[in-house]
């Protein structure tokens, strides 16, 4: 990879009054509004290809780990209560643009998880952090890796990344230059009352926090209802990564000169192949410490680190660098590192005075 800044491509663009045309779920759409504005538009966008996604997903998980459909009803609408107003204005907003009933997105929404095998390297070059990370999910061969921005009223402006239609997600960037991405790991701790979803945390921390300290404080107010290693980068070079349970959390130290990381806690030895991964990625930093963004790449392309399942695998993977705005995304082909394509993804820009904040249009850009 060169040390230029890649081309970043211009998102497309929806304003609060209209949706855009786009053939294919390729490209970043952007939606700007009130939260149940964003999500109207954004189920408008998608159409009856939201419901094929929640379908796909569904009969995924279920030939997977199997459901209880009986189980999911009865718990989805609790969780949906549980919700900040924010997100549930944003799911209801969802259901009518793309004419869902707001109980399927519901038992969607909590049927959806996070498969055990992600990995990730925090690691400085030239004075920069940079983050390459493995997203390890259920395969669905040309879903998984969709990118949206939000410019919600009030609040930052957002990229997330995940499935369409996610209103949730696991790895995302805003404006103010901050970066977040999530492993899974196991909760050890009781469910106290009031957590809500990490996956619903890292788009309400990238709407309300510009630092990482802003993130360790939402993290200290708010519990959750399931595990994660949380990584956050932001524009000043302030970096952690902390190990959070559902009411607590605590900082990881350092490795050499960075941090590795797969799915389980420093101090344990890893279930499943965790502790495998994380091997293989010390032995390789050991051996080579990246000194370029693209040997980091490499990193991700050894075949003990992405994984390649018959029924799950890496199906995409993220390189990113906020200090510098640069993001890229391996989607595309399964497993998404080596039989996908490295692309430039735009970073999320402020919001032009009277666009997001008023409702108005967001012109396109490029970088």
């Amino acid at each position: 990879m060169s040390d230029a800044a890649p081309r970043r491509a211009a998102p497309a663009v929806v304003s609060a009054l209209g949706t855009a045309a786009m053939p294919a779920m390729a490209g970043t759409p952007l939606f700007a509004g009130t939260p149940y504005e964003v999500g109207r538009q954004h189920g408008a966008w998608l159409g009856p290809r939201l419901a094929t996604v929640i379908d796909t997903h569904l009969a995924t998980i279920a030939a997977t780990t199997g459901l209880d459909h009986g189980q999911l009803e009865r718990e989805a609408g609790d969780r949906f209560d549980a919700l900040p107003a924010r997100f549930r204005a944003e799911f209801e907003g969802l259901a009518l643009g793309a004419e869902l009933s707001l109980e399927r997105l519901a038992i969607w929404q909590h049927a959806e998880h996070c498969r055990a095998g992600c990995s990730g390297v925090l690691w400085p070059i030239d004075g920069q952090w940079w983050v390459a990370r493995t997203n390890d999910a259920d395969r669905m061969d040309g879903l998984w890796g969709y990118g949206v921005q939000r410019h919600v009223t009030g609040r930052t402006p957002t990229l997330s990344i995940g499935l369409p239609g996610d209103v949730a997600t696991a790895t995302g960037a805003n404006a103010a230059g901050l970066w977040i991405h999530l492993n899974w790991l196991d909760a050890r701790e009781p469910e106290p009352p009031g957590a809500i979803s990490p996956w619903i945390l890292v788009p309400e921390a990238l709407e309300t926090c510009t630092s990482v300290a802003d993130v360790e404080a939402l993290l200290e107010r708010t519990p959750r209802d399931l595990g994660a290693i949380l990584v956050a980068v932001d524009a000043t070079g302030g970096a952690m990564v902390l190990e959070v349970d559902r009411v607590t959390h605590r900082r990881r130290t350092p490795w050499a000169d960075g941090y590795v990381l797969t799915n389980h806690r420093q101090d344990e030895p890893g279930q499943h192949d965790s502790a495998a991964r994380l091997t293989c990625l010390t032995e390789l930093l050991t051996a080579a410490p990246p000194r370029e963004p693209a040997e980091l790449l490499e990193l991700l392309a050894d075949p003990g680190i992405e994984r390649a399942g018959e029924d799950a695998g890496t199906v995409y993977a993220t390189l990113a660098c906020p200090q510098r705005r640069e993001l890229r995304i391996a989607r595309g082909g399964f497993p998404a590192v080596t039989a996908g394509a490295w692309e430039p993804l735009a970073w999320p820009l402020p919001s032009p005075v009277g666009s997001a904040t008023s409702g108005g249009a967001v012109p396109g850009r490029s970088g």
